[in-house]
């Protein structure tokens, strides 16, 4: 349904044609009204109508005088002037400035009304559809430009990119400047996905429109500021030129995400080579904002650590002793002192990602490749520890304490080898010498849990370990762990890990 404007300073004119026809069965709907070109002109604003239909003798603002203004800012859709008859050149004006037809108010009845309401709708569906034909050309001529800008960026990074062939790819990419004097400004919003990014990254565009910069896309949540400083001697200017730009960034990332923001610049980088080392630098100080929001600029805020701390080192080697500890309150603080001993040295996120990598080992725990790419910032990798809580708990379900006696330790110990079979209470009493009875109340005392409960948690900890390293199907993983009805294994897994043995498999190793 086409939204309508109609204009007229008139009320008994706009009431007529509001009523005269019914504008729905013609695919149009009454979006408002106005009594002169200025309410128009704000109207037309709010409401974006697909018609116009318009007095051009007003008084305030006329009818041409809004038609110009409306075309000057690019508005696309239909206008229909209304007219007397000695308003001929006021006609041949508004013509001239953008209307598409006209009406004389004298000849309007309600069949009049409605056979033009049915040849302004041809005409309405030919600009929508160029509008939306040329929206569709502009996309994808940006989406061209933004690839070859991405494409050119990447090429600096990784080195591929030099002399005549840089010069090409700037070209494509649509940068017309010299960058014999560059300096760039790399911005990513803490904590946004690509479609925030986005979003913030379009709104900047249209902020610094007017700016004598290039904005870029280095990726979906990094935004490039690229200044070309050829032909700006001062280097005050500069300074404040970068900070202006930089406030402008923080504070759309607040007002419209509410979420802080990483920055970080290159110093001012001179001649063939300006603008290769400029994004280098930006990109390589990026890095800062791994450990929070802020401002950073190159070399002038120390540098990040290539190794990890001795306190997470530490860690990693007491991580297997500490998993069989039965005090997970330890564990949690020990992770939490490496943690902070990282982001005291600023370690590189790829060292902390490989420091993690290893301390899933030593504990035997498996992540989805999926969840170490999404680790993007630091405050990310204290979840981290949630994985050790679970394997530590399961863990202590079938450790056997050091105070057991040496009736209940065998009988453990025989469960732990024979697990997968097919055993019960009375074959754990027969190898120990105790009867069903008193085992199972000694057995309890002792270990903390029941026999079955012992012996089920053995099983669904080895079926854990197999969904992970293993691509057998969870039936057969199911029956080797000595569970012989399946619809009872899967009813117990989900009990006690919370989802399907399906779904624990796809969360660890993304199949």
């Amino acid at each position: 349904m086409y939204q309508v404007l109609l204009v007229d300073d008139d009320l008994l004119v706009r009431m007529f044609l509001k009523n005269a026809v019914c504008w729905e069965d013609y695919g149009f709907s009454i979006a408002g009204d106005a009594r002169d070109g200025i309410e128009a002109l704000e109207l037309c604003a709010q409401l974006q109508p697909d018609l116009i239909l318009t007095d051009i003798s007003m008084p305030g603002m006329d009818g041409v005088e809004m038609i110009r203004q409306l075309r000057s800012s690019g508005y696309h859709g239909v206008i229909t002037v209304l007219s007397c008859h000695d308003d001929f050149e006021l006609v041949k004006s508004a013509m001239k400035w953008g209307a598409d037809d006209y009406l004389v108010k004298n000849d309007l009845s309600d069949s009049s009304l409605g056979e033009l309401l049915e040849k302004i709708r041809v005409l309405v569906d030919e600009k929508h559809a160029k509008a939306e034909q040329k929206n569709v050309m502009q996309s994808l001529v940006q989406k061209g430009i933004r690839s070859a800008q991405r494409e050119l960026l990447e090429g600096i990074l990784s080195d591929t990119l030099k002399g005549e062939t840089l010069a090409a790819h700037l070209q494509q990419a649509g940068l017309k400047g010299k960058y014999r004097r560059t300096e760039i400004v790399l911005a990513q919003v803490i904590g946004a996905d690509a479609d925030q990014s986005r979003i913030l990254f379009e709104i900047c565009a249209r902020r610094l429109e007017h700016e004598a910069v290039e904005l870029l896309h280095l990726s979906d949540c990094i935004l490039v500021i690229l200044f070309d400083l050829t032909d700006v001697p001062s280097i005050r200017q500069t300074m404040d030129w970068l900070n202006r730009l930089q406030n402008i960034v923080e504070n759309l990332s607040e007002q419209y995400l509410s979420m802080p923001t990483a920055l970080a610049s290159s110093l001012v980088c001179e001649g063939d080579t300006a603008l290769t080392d400029a994004l280098r630098q930006a990109y390589q100080t990026l890095q800062m904002g791994f450990y929070g929001a802020g401002r950073w600029q190159y070399g002038q805020d120390g540098e990040m650590s290539a190794v990890c701390p001795p306190e997470a080192e530490q860690f990693v080697h007491q991580l297997p002793e500490l998993m069989k500890n039965p005090e997970i309150a330890l564990l949690q603080r020990q992770f939490e002192m490496a943690l902070s001993a990282v982001c005291e040295h600023r370690v590189m996120p790829g060292v902390l990602l490989q420091w993690l990598r290893r301390c899933d080992h030593a504990a035997g725990v498996m992540r989805a490749e999926s969840e170490y790419s999404s680790l993007r910032q630091f405050s990310q990798y204290a979840s981290c520890v949630n994985a050790y809580r679970e394997r530590h708990e399961q863990l202590q379900q079938i450790c056997i304490p050091t105070q057991t006696g040496p009736a209940i330790r065998q009988a453990a110990v025989y469960i732990q080898e024979h697990f997968s079979e097919q055993i019960g209470l009375g074959h754990a009493a027969r190898h120990v010498g105790l009867t069903p009875p008193y085992l199972s109340t000694l057995f309890k005392q002792e270990m903390g849990v029941g026999f079955s409960e012992y012996l089920l948690s053995l099983r669904l900890n080895w079926v854990c370990e197999h969904l992970i390293s293993t691509t057998q199907t969870i039936k057969q993983i199911s029956q080797e762990a000595g569970f012989v009805n399946y619809q009872y294994f899967c009813k117990m897994f989900k009990k006690h890990l919370g989802v399907s043995p399906a779904v624990y498999r796809k969360n660890h190793c993304g199949r």
